[in-house]
């Protein structure tokens, strides 16, 4: 933008880019002036040079002062629009923050034209709408553009997941006579807890599993012909085994 006065055959012109700038942004302010010499420049400021690159909190109006050679001066007016700083971007999770490997929370920044989601303080590429399906452990942050200006970042989200626990059952035999019993071990995990399955199909057919009652140790004896299975448990977490 353009800013003139002229005075009695003096002109002083401010070219301002840009003209609405965001909150702690930089504005380039130019004075020029004709029709007179050996200008000298000062502005409201207190700048004696003939370009200024203010960073105004608020809007402001600046003023140029030229005097010419001889004593006659001349001044001309920019106003500087400012939008104020944006409210700080904020996370929304959909759901627990802590969960099972393979599972995800769906976290929803705040409203804004823009927005670019971070894990562990790097960009995640193509992650720039307002949702974001978080899958790995992490801290999550956004940035938010409102309008022209950018919201200052949020805070993290931290996001925990659980490995599955990894199930495994050895058995001390395959087959026993009538009246004994086979010993099946799944292999310990750190804060599990176990539970044993049924099936009377050797095949393990899907819908023929049961849950024995009580069977939750680390080992079961198995008396009846058919297939067993566990299923092991930290926290929400289980994984599984079936031995046919």
């Amino acid at each position: 933008m353009t800013a003139m006065q002229m005075v009695n055959g003096q002109t002083v012109t401010i070219t301002t880019t840009p003209t609405t700038i965001c909150a702690g942004a930089t504005t380039n302010l130019q004075a020029n002036a004709s029709g007179g010499t050996f200008p000298t420049y000062l502005w409201s400021t207190g700048a004696a040079t003939q370009s200024i690159n203010p960073s105004p909190a608020v809007t402001t109006t600046y003023t140029v002062t030229v005097t010419f050679m001889g004593g006659a001066t001349a001044t001309a007016n920019s106003t500087i629009t400012v939008i104020p700083t944006p409210a700080q971007a904020t996370i929304t999770a959909g759901g627990p923050t802590t969960f099972c490997n393979g599972d995800f929370v769906l976290l929803t920044a705040s409203a804004g034209t823009a927005w670019q989601w971070y894990l562990n303080g790097n960009p995640i590429s193509g992650a720039t709408a307002q949702n974001y399906s978080a899958s790995a452990t992490g801290s999550y942050r956004v940035l938010t553009t409102v309008g022209s200006c950018t919201a200052p970042m949020s805070n993290a989200t931290t996001v925990t997941t659980i490995p599955l626990p990894v199930a495994h059952v050895t058995s001390s035999a395959d087959s026993t006579c009538f009246g004994t019993t086979i010993t099946m071990t799944a292999d310990p995990v750190t804060g599990a807890t176990y539970q044993w399955w049924y099936s009377y199909d050797l095949n393990g057919t899907p819908g023929t599993w049961s849950i024995i009652n009580g069977a939750t140790g680390q080992t079961y004896d198995a008396d009846n012909t058919g297939s067993y299975g566990v299923v092991v448990t930290v926290l929400t977490c289980s994984g599984k085994n079936f031995v046919q």
